[in-house]
């Protein structure tokens, strides 16, 4: 599976729709932003069986991380990462992945806080793989396999 972008390419996107978005729980925070990638990567491995980017989604206690992306925020604060997006190197979305991008963004960032998406990622199966069952494993690679098989079944509807 080749990936279309860097995980950062994909964070700028959804910091961005964040910032334009009045109709939402909460802002975005590094924590949102941790778990709106690892479900925008469940999308697009459902959906287009491809990676969405290269980069590795770790079973971290407080959810799916993407360590590179996750690097560039841990220094701003929690409530900022909306005012720190020019942190990130991004390449333009064609128009067809900003589609499934958005629907994503509909789904899980308007509609969950960051407290909630960790607790859903804590209930399903690829995290709970990844950390055995939840006895947290710092650094453990939840597969993308695992990722793509969770979310055809529980998410994505067959056309």
């Amino acid at each position: 599976m080749s990936a279309k972008y860097k995980a950062s390419d994909i964070a700028a996107w959804l910091i961005n729709r964040d910032n334009q978005e009045e109709n939402r729980k909460e802002r975005i925070s590094t924590l949102k932003l941790m778990q709106l990638l690892y479900y925008c990567y469940g999308c697009f491995l459902a959906i287009d069986e491809i990676k969405l980017f290269p980069e590795e989604i770790h079973a971290w206690e407080e959810g799916a991380v993407v360590e590179e992306v996750y690097n560039i925020f841990k220094e701003v604060p929690y409530d900022k990462v909306s005012e720190h997006v020019h942190l990130l190197n991004k390449q333009p979305i064609d128009s067809y992945d900003e589609e499934l991008l958005e629907q994503t963004y509909d789904i899980f960032g308007k509609n969950y806080t960051a407290r909630e998406l960790v607790d859903k990622t804590h209930r399903e199966l690829p995290w709970l793989r990844a950390t055995k069952y939840g006895e947290y494993l710092k650094g453990a690679a939840i597969e993308p396999e695992e990722i793509q098989d969770y979310f055809k079944k529980y998410y994505i509807k067959a056309a």
